[in-house]
């Protein structure tokens, strides 16, 4: 309650049909907590004085979407990010992101999501980007059997904040090489975290850097005119271009990852 006092972020979470706000601020709040601590709306009617299943059921269907949580989690990042003491933490300029699996309800196998490393356990990952003032400004629901990286991206373009991220760090599954080079292109500097560093190929992209002292001239020298990006530079443009026009990094990118 204090939050929203200070904040207003529940003002989002409006109406499916005609935009209006919620009546019962109260109930809102009970529905948003029972999906942030994963018990759902039986448990949370059970456990809430006054409240019923079919009152949470329904506001939920009519005011709880993907969009509403979008637009009321950039409120809250945005509130913290102009308060004047996350400058101890940060200036909002650089992020990291990193999956985090939690458990759900029903059996994995009839389903079909098996995961490699979870087996066929119910549940479900969800990739989430947080700033260096410890803000989470995206979050988005991986699927099975996809790598992280294909989600780096999405955060970073499509947060709804006011952040402006430069420079963003990864765990091994959130690079690939298609990353590093869209990262470069769209203006991102991309330091991530790298397993087995001495058994990955890396690639210097001026002629002359060896001679001139660089820290990575124990690696040898990459001609500069052979490009091991799995695809020509045209061909990178092309593709960040429409990914940014249609506001779909991830579709885009598994498919040209194809």
């Amino acid at each position: 309650m204090d939050v929203d006092e200070w904040t207003g972020f529940t003002r989002h979470f409006t109406h499916l049909k005609d935009g209006s706000q919620a009546k019962d601020r109260t109930l809102l709040l009970s529905a948003i907590l029972g999906d942030a601590i994963n018990i759902g709306l039986t448990k949370m009617a059970e456990s809430s004085p006054g409240m019923t299943y079919a009152k949470l059921s329904w506001l939920q269907a009519w005011h709880i979407r993907d969009e509403t949580y979008s637009a009321a989690l950039a409120e809250l990042v945005n509130s913290q990010f102009n308060h004047a003491f996350a400058a101890n933490w940060g200036d909002g300029t650089t992020s990291s992101s990193d999956g985090q699996r939690f458990r759900a309800g029903g059996r994995g196998q009839s389903t079909g999501h098996v995961n490699p490393k979870y087996g066929n356990e119910p549940g479900r990952l969800f990739y989430t980007h947080i700033s260096d003032q410890y803000a989470p400004f995206s979050t988005r629901v991986v699927n099975v059997g996809v790598r992280d990286s294909t989600y780096v991206l999405d955060g970073l373009l499509y947060h709804e904040s006011d952040l402006r991220i430069e420079e963003h760090y990864t765990d091994t599954a959130g690079f690939t090489d298609h990353v590093f080079a869209l990262m470069h292109l769209l203006g991102f500097r991309f330091a991530p975290r790298i397993r087995d560093l001495g058994e990955t190929k890396l690639y210097v992209g001026v002629r002359g850097a060896m001679e001139q002292g660089s820290q990575l001239s124990c690696l040898g020298h990459q001609q500069w005119s052979v490009h091991r990006w799995g695809f020509g530079s045209a061909a990178m443009f092309e593709f960040a271009s429409t990914a940014a026009r249609t506001g779909g990094v991830a579709s885009n990118f598994r498919a040209f990852s194809a």
